[in-house]
C-alpha cells in the first residue's frame, strides 16, 4: 500500500493498482489468520486446478506423439496429478496435511542446495 502511494507521481494506474493489491494482501492476511478454513479452502481448490491441468496433459502426452515429451514423462506426469487430487482431498479434510507437505517440500528443496553447492565447492 505505501509503495502504491509512493509511486503515485509517477504512474497513477500502476500506483492504483499497487494500492488495491495491498488492501487485498492485507484482507487475505487476516482472512488466512483467523479463518484457517479459507485457507484450507484455497490450498485445495489449487490443488485441483494443478492435478485437473496434470492429468490433461498426463493423458494428451501418452496418446499424443510428442518431441518435446516422452512417453513415460507423460505417463509420470498423469500419476502426479492423480496424487495431487487425493493431496487436494485430504487439504479440504484437515490443513495440517498441507502445511506438513509444504514443511517435508522445503526440507528436501533445503537438503538438495545444500548438497548441490557442496558439490559445486569442491
Amino acid at each position: 500500500i505505501i509503495d502504491g502511494f509512493s509511486a503515485q507521481s509517477r504512474a497513477t494506474h500502476l500506483s492504483a493498482l499497487k494500492i488495491l493489491l495491498g488492501i487485498c494482501a492485507v484482507i487475505f492476511g487476516l482472512l488466512f489468520v483467523y479463518k484457517i478454513d479459507a485457507l484450507s479452502f484455497l490450498v485445495a481448490f489449487q490443488f485441483y486446478l494443478i492435478s485437473f491441468v496434470m492429468i490433461l496433459i498426463g493423458i494428451i502426452g501418452v496418446l499424443l506423439e510428442s518431441e518435446t515429451m516422452s512417453k513415460v514423462a507423460a505417463a509420470l506426469i498423469f500419476i502426479l496429478g492423480i496424487i495431487s487430487f487425493f493431496i487436494a482431498t485430504f487439504a479440504i479434510a484437515q490443513p495440517l496435511y498441507t502445511a506438513i507437505l509444504v514443511g517435508i517440500c522445503l526440507i528436501m528443496e533445503g537438503i538438495i542446495c545444500f548438497a548441490t553447492d557442496a558439490t559445486e565447492i569442491n
